[in-house]
């Protein structure tokens, strides 16, 4: 039925164009113009680009600095290092964040390295753990990896569920030996770590990976570099720490950082082969006792004391505070406002309060 209608509508159709006259073969082709209101509308091309999406931005909280996204949320690790003269090289200590330099036992210090973003092929030496340094840990909200410990130390993290990463327990499983370093330097100095071998060694033992956000940044940051307003000029600092360590820092103008020394040499990561440095050095003052045959020490660091900011070749006073193992250590400057400091690496030198540092201008 429809192909006949469709088919007497086709010649109705027809029909009609045949009673349509014809066009004359010589009409001029029309030069009728049309005014610009009359004219039809027509969409006109646009150059203007869609407005431009604000990409969030991820901040380090140990730094100051742009980090990823998948980072910026993540736990750091806190990495006890050998310090001997006999242990160095170290690997990886340039990757830290915040590098925390105690006194040990026999005048030697340790290094506690605290990261985010450890990515080198190994880390370490690895050393033993003292129950004061479980404190910058805890401090930074970060997972405490170490090669063994004093009494004092294992005390501690058995009694508060520290969540730590033992090379006394997972030798060979996420810590392995450096044997040119065994045969050269002794077992004690060869010890070393991977960020994959921590994170999986967390996972095996239930720790969370992400930071609960309970804790501040210890830190402001100063939005541009900046310098202390009417310090003096700190070109040199010279921490000595004991007849066998000696610490210091020179500061480069033209980098505007400050770069590491010890025992007369620069500092140098062997991973890099660069010197290590910083951005900012902070002296922290804190009362110091041996405590034992074997010359381990109480170090105090909760309660309050006095200390020095050093950043862009300048230095000022400052105070610090700490009420509990537990509470985040809070540093301020002289009229009682959170410490400013530069975006960057920092160096916190914890130094005997009975003992001088040197500043040379």
């Amino acid at each position: 039925m429809k192909r006949f209608l469709l088919f007497g509508f086709f010649i109705l159709f027809v029909a009609c164009a045949k009673n349509e006259p014809a066009a004359e073969a010589n009409e001029p082709e029309s030069t009728e113009t049309y005014e610009s209101e009359t004219m039809p509308d027509v969409v006109q091309p646009t150059t203007e680009l869609p407005p431009e999406v604000e990409m969030p931005i991820y901040i380090n909280p140990l730094t100051g600095l742009e980090t990823a996204e998948e980072l910026y949320q993540k736990r750091p690790f806190a990495i006890v290092v050998n310090n001997l003269k006999k242990a160095l090289p170290q690997s990886g200590v340039s990757e830290a964040d915040i590098i925390y330099e105690v006194l040990a036992e026999g005048g030697i210090t340790r290094l506690v390295c605290v990261g985010q973003n450890f990515v080198g092929e190994k880390i370490g030496p690895i050393r033993s753990a003292r129950d004061y340094f479980i404190d910058f840990a805890l401090d930074n909200e970060a997972v405490f990896v170490h090669h063994g410990g004093s009494p004092g130390a294992y005390s501690f993290i058995n009694k508060n569920n520290i969540d730590d990463i033992d090379g006394m327990a997972l030798e060979g499983i996420t810590f392995f030996r450096d044997q040119e370093r065994v045969l050269q330097r002794g077992l004690e100095h060869s010890s070393y770590v991977i960020s994959p071998k921590i994170l999986e060694a967390m996972d095996s033992f239930g720790i969370i990976h992400e930071l609960s956000g309970g804790k501040q940044p210890m830190f402001n940051f100063y939005k541009e570099e900046s310098t202390v307003a009417d310090a003096e000029s700190a070109n040199k600092i010279t921490l000595p720490y004991s007849d066998y360590q000696n610490s210091y820092f020179e500061y480069g103008q033209e980098e505007n950082i400050y770069f590491r020394f010890q025992n007369g040499e620069a500092h140098i990561d062997e991973a890099t082969g660069s010197q290590l440095s910083v951005k900012n050095v902070i002296v922290q003052f804190a009362d110091m006792d041996i405590i034992d045959q074997e010359g381990r020490m109480e170090v105090g660091l909760v309660g309050e004391g006095t200390g020095y900011l050093f950043t862009g070749g300048k230095y000022m006073p400052i105070v610090w505070e700490k009420d509990s193992h537990f509470s985040q250590t809070r540093w301020y400057d002289t009229n009682g406002d959170l410490l400013t400091i530069n975006k960057g690496k920092t160096w916190i030198n914890v130094f005997d309060a009975d003992l001088e540092i040197f500043i040379n201008n």
